[in-house]
């Protein structure tokens, strides 16, 4: 056997920190083992263990060429064994300090200065523990005069074969929950669509024909808005039923608190296996939504499963931020429909046996204001639905299934200003497949909002919803009576900046049965109010001609924004660091 006592600290220090680099990549992917909320294969989740693993390995090979430099010219006196001891400490230093700093900063942003400190004095104490234990057994080496049989490299691979090998069985029992609902239970699936415009869906200029049949099949609703017409907001608006004047997400930019008791949560409590699949990084799971589901699938990798969730990886995606605009970086932001589509399909197939709930979101219409090219996206998109659906009601099992297909908010076609509060971007396409009613009407025109989503769910499964929501029941409109449907607060932009140029809107249904929408500009205080019905298109403002209800309205607002505890500085999207400013740089934040 080769004498590496004798080899020089630059020689066998790469070797020995490409090793401790093994071990370092291997013990991250048990990070990502533990932290993870992705549904995969033993072989997706060990391949992710195997490249945390080797990059992790090449990062010590790089550490271990620099500390055998520095080693080789500061320790000429040293017996071999302690250089290559020092060599060791060095690596693993350098690799404590690639790992640990970054999260030692991400305590310090959650203000947690303490444990903070602890994490970046971690790495001392790693380099510590290396030196004595590499000084003992280099130095049974040294005595020995050769190097064991089984040597260095052999131990580092089968270390991280066994830690990769961890990783893919804990990632593939993902779904396992101590409590199951009744096996009869219904299945719940809720799809959501960024920018589906509600006359693209459904009506005489639909080009959506499976998503039209889903609605004849169903209940429709064609006077569904959304509280505020961005996907954050609208989609934590969905989860806790709660407007985002009250859950405070009320930008692309913001978090959801974890103090809001969502949807997922609730049906979670009683048995369901949870899981979602968005297909933009708007809603990535750092947005908080992804409390109460037991899978989050937010991963636009096409290669390696959640690679980018590997620290060297995402450095460097924020080193090449600073370059924003380089190709890769639009993987990590979207995934198309297809892809996401095929992801809840596997996971709803593979959990067949248990009642699931599933949210599944599609952006494929998102940025999108052409209006040729919008109805192909849109005709597109209705076929992958439409097969997505019939492969669910294929599976074999006896549940029902409760199923919802909502738009987000709309979008303007031939216009590539901001969203604004007009109908074509807050007026969304709604349907729903109820397992429990009465049907006396299929389609409903009363008004109703997203926030109603979650009491709707809940009451279809028989369960209660919580004591803090603003949300209704939507099954009673089906029934012939008084309805006045639900009036709403309305929130928007007209430009990219929420703080400078929001509007404040209402909108309702008149004394008269016919809907009404009042606006107020945050900056200018400048009052708009339309007749929806006698002017869908809100050319004719009578906030003038009629003081008495614009002013009735604006009362409306000021009271549910002083109850929300809303002030206008709120507006300003938070400063979310590197991530925000990446994401507008590709637009697809504000």
């Amino acid at each position: 056997m080769a004498d590496w006592s004798e080899v020089a600290p630059y020689k066998r220090a790469p070797m020995l920190g490409w090793g401790l680099g093994l071990f370092a990549g291997g013990f991250e992917s048990i990070r990502l083992a533990v932290t993870l909320k992705q549904s995969m294969t033993f072989g997706e989740g060990a391949l992710l263990g195997l490249t945390a693993a080797g990059l992790g390995g090449l990062m010590g090979l790089t550490f271990g060429v620099l500390a055998g430099v520095i080693v080789t010219v500061v320790s000429r006196s040293w017996l071999n064994y302690r250089r290559h001891a020092l060599s060791m400490a060095l690596v693993a230093l350098g690799l404590a300090l690639w790992y640990l700093v970054p999260a030692a900063k991400g305590l310090l942003d959650q203000s947690r200065p303490q444990a903070a400190i602890a994490f970046a004095l971690t790495p001392i104490g790693v380099g510590g523990v290396i030196w004595f234990n590499a000084v003992f057994w280099l130095r049974r080496e040294y005595v020995n005069g050769s190097s064991p049989r089984l040597g260095w490299w052999f131990w580092s691979l089968l270390g991280a074969a066994v830690l990769s090998g961890f990783t893919g069985w804990r990632l593939s029992q993902r779904n396992l929950t101590a409590v199951a609902a009744i096996e009869t239970d219904p299945d719940v699936l809720i799809v959501t669509i960024d920018a589906l415009r509600q006359d693209r869906a459904f009506g005489p200029d639909g080009v959506m024909p499976a998503v039209q049949a889903l609605a004849d099949a169903g209940v429709r609703y064609d006077n569904a808005i959304t509280p505020m017409p961005e996907s954050l907001p609208a989609h934590s608006a969905v989860l806790t039923g709660l407007h985002p004047a009250r859950n405070k997400a009320l930008s692309n930019g913001h978090r959801l608190s974890a103090g809001y008791e969502t949807l997922p949560e609730r049906v979670g409590e009683e048995g369901y296996t949870t899981g979602a699949f968005v297909s933009s990084a708007i809603l990535s799971a750092e947005t908080g939504l992804d409390q109460g589901f037991q899978v989050y699938d937010d991963d636009f990798s096409t290669s390696v499963r959640s690679l980018y969730e590997i620290q060297s990886v995402r450095l460097a995606l924020r080193a090449a931020a600073a370059t924003v605009g380089d190709p890769v970086l639009l993987e990590r932001q979207a995934r198309p429909a297809a892809q996401t589509l095929a992801r809840a399909t596997r996971w709803l197939t593979r959990n067949n046996d248990r009642p699931a709930f599933a949210w599944v979101h599609l952006s494929d219409l998102q940025g999108v204001h052409d209006p040729a090219d919008y109805d192909a996206r849109a005709a597109e998109l209705d076929q992958q639905i439409g097969a997505f659906v019939t492969d669910i009601d294929a599976r074999d099992n006896a549940r029902a299934l409760l199923l919802i297909v909502a738009g987000a908010y709309g979008t303007n076609l031939g216009d590539t200003g901001s969203h604004g509060l007009y109908d074509e971007v807050i007026r969304v396409p709604l349907l729903i497949h109820p397992v429990r009613m009465a049907r006396s009407r299929r389609v409903v025109p009363e008004q109703v909002r997203l926030m109603d989503l979650l009491t709707t769910t809940l009451r279809q499964l028989r369960l209660d919803p919580p004591e803090k929501t603003e949300s209704g029941d939507l099954i009673k409109f089906t029934i012939p009576a008084d309805h006045r449907g639900f009036s709403s607060l309305l929130i928007g932009r007209q430009g990219p900046s929420l703080s400078e140029t929001a509007l404040y809107g209402y909108r309702a249904r008149n004394t008269d049965g016919g809907d009404i929408k009042y606006l107020v500009e945050l900056t200018s205080d400048r009052e708009e109010l339309y007749n929806l019905n006698s002017d869908p298109a809100e050319d004719t403002n009578l906030a003038e001609n009629q003081p008495d209800v614009a002013g009735a309205l604006k009362s409306n607002i000021q009271k549910e924004l002083a109850v929300a505890g809303i002030k206008a500085e709120t507006l300003q999207p938070e400063a979310d660091g590197l991530r925000l400013q990446l994401l507008r740089a590709l637009g697809y934040a504000p």
